[in-house]
């Protein structure tokens, strides 16, 4: 597996995709681009030079601007992945904060990607195992015991973190669950509204599975 970490704007991994044919884009980073202006191929020449001069591209021998393979490598599953899946956790203080995190899949290759400081995108190779340990560094590790729980009835104003697990098969089917931590403990609303507690197994097995596209 390639070590490679790239951190690019959202205008750099479009302009990425297009020097790779991209099958597909996130909207989201679409979205997220601010520096096009009026003028887009000055936007597309002048981004060019700067991911040359960053090393995630370079001129092929009849002067073609092509990616270097550890490039094709990152970035592949961001724009020919089969699944994508999104881990959202908002948590409620002051100010209310959202990490979002994201996975692309394209055979045995997954590529993280999160946002750093200034709409900056953090790319980065990872594989299942690192996926289902980070969901567990971020989320199961702060759960209270079965043993050290109390019973005490659900309460909307007690819920510290909303945490929203998405799995997208690209042009097939998309799947979305939120959960809510409340009083370290967790639930989530069932198909008729009513909300149920999981334990921190049952959690980790419904979230893993989302977000290493099983569902």
């Amino acid at each position: 597996m390639c070590d490679k970490i790239a951190r690019v704007s959202p205008g750099e991994l479009y302009v990425i995709g297009r020097v790779l044919n991209a099958k597909y884009i996130d909207y989201s980073y679409v979205a997220a681009i601010k520096e096009i202006g009026a003028d887009f191929d000055l936007f597309e020449n002048e981004t060019t030079d700067r991911l040359v001069a960053m090393g995630l591209l370079e001129g092929d021998f009849s002067g073609r601007v092509v990616p270097k393979e550890d490039t094709v490598s990152l970035f592949t599953p961001v724009f020919f992945g089969t699944v994508e899946t999104t881990l959202d956790i908002c948590t409620i203080e002051e100010p209310t904060r959202i990490d979002t995190f994201k996975f692309h899949f394209f055979d045995d290759q997954i590529t993280k990607v999160t946002g750093i400081d200034g709409g900056i995108l953090q790319l980065e190779n990872t594989e299942k195992d690192a996926l289902v340990k980070m969901i567990d560094t971020l989320l199961i590790q702060k759960l209270k015991s079965e043993e050290a729980a109390d019973e005490e009835e659900f309460s909307k104003e007690k819920v510290s973190r909303f945490i929203v697990a998405k799995s997208n098969h690209i042009a097939k089917s998309t799947l979305v669950a939120t959960f809510m931590e409340s009083n370290g403990r967790m639930y989530k609303e069932d198909e008729t509204g009513k909300v149920i507690r999981l334990t921190a197994d049952e959690f980790k097995e419904e979230i893993a599975q989302i977000m290493t596209g099983v569902k």
